[in-house]
């Protein structure tokens, strides 16, 4: 196998985050962009780490795909913290939990008798945690999902706040759904909307504009 383009860790699906060992908090997420994603590096000559909610839709096989499942938040922080030192890019496409019960997680099961109430946290930001912390050849692109009515504002506002290097928006309708109106706003103020698209023909065109989206210069030969 030859050398990869690029070391792409992506990650996709939902967290879960558990109230007892019966039940969790969760959202729609389907994990299918990040699966087409990452079949769609392998194809196009970049080595993948795919970091997949345990209910996310999953990539065949592919030589230079590498799966590794998680869970709740912070076992994805952990595995990103991981995986993220070898990589040149992040593809923050996991949809994370904004919350978690403050308590953590019950031994056993709640009794439904029992009334009772759970308070909740918020989860740690872990895009900007990570982009804190990354080198000069790395970069980030990240996720925002939203109204449309509020879309570009909020991803504009997250793309300032998280210090990522590129933002995909996209209005609600794309969780669990088989297409995507997407708009992509980079840090050097450049905008692309390649119009409504299947996940897999968005997730071809991503990948091949890539260096371009994340303004990588090209490889000396």
């Amino acid at each position: 196998m030859n050398n990869p383009y690029h070391n792409i860790l992506i990650t996709s699906g939902a967290t879960i985050e558990p109230i007892d060992d019966v039940r969790y908090i969760a959202n729609h997420s389907s994990g299918k962009l990040g699966a087409h994603l990452a079949l769609e590096a392998c194809k196009q000559g970049h080595g993948v780490t795919l970091l997949h909610g345990t209910h996310a839709k999953q990539p065949p096989f592919h030589p230079r795909l590498t799966l590794i499942p998680y869970k709740s938040t912070r076992d994805l922080e952990a595995k990103i913290q991981e995986f993220w030192v070898s990589s040149s890019i992040l593809i923050m496409a996991a949809a994370v939990a904004d919350f978690t019960p403050q308590s953590g997680k019950v031994s056993g099961k709640l009794k439904k008798e029992e009334n009772t109430s759970i308070n909740l946290c918020s989860t740690k930001d872990l895009v900007a945690s990570v982009a804190k912390n990354k080198r000069n050849h790395q970069r980030i692109l990240a996720f925002a999902l939203e109204t449309k009515e509020k879309l570009e504002d909020s991803a504009k506002e997250k793309l300032n706040r998280k210090s990522v290097d590129a933002i995909v928006a996209n209005p609600l309708q794309t969780m669990n759904s088989h297409e995507i109106e997407a708009i992509i706003y980079t840090a050097s103020g450049e905008e692309y909307q390649p119009g409504v698209l299947s996940k897999l023909l968005f997730a071809k065109w991503l990948i091949k504009h890539l260096d371009i989206v994340l303004q990588i210069p090209p490889k000396s030969s």
